[in-house]
């Protein structure tokens, strides 16, 4: 990104009557640069998240494997 400020900067100075559209460029390639990055740092959170809720609700399937097996024993004890 550094190199195409100085790209767009450097023509700026070239032609000055540019430099009020290549400001804005920048401008506009700050705000979408920035808009990426949340989305980026949001969307790995969310990956983070959704690793840790899958491994929870294993852990909880096991559980219940677990008393299901136990309460088929204690089922068939009283019968």
């Amino acid at each position: 990104m550094v190199i195409n400020e100085t790209i767009l900067l450097e023509l700026a100075q070239q032609f000055p009557d540019l430099e009020s559209n290549v400001n804005g460029l920048i401008r506009i390639l700050q705000v979408v640069g920035g808009i990426i990055g949340v989305y980026i740092i949001l969307w790995t959170v969310n990956f983070i998240y959704s690793i840790r809720r899958t491994i929870l609700i294993k852990k909880a399937m096991k559980r219940l494997e677990v008393l299901e097996n136990k309460i088929d024993k204690l089922a068939k004890k009283v019968k």
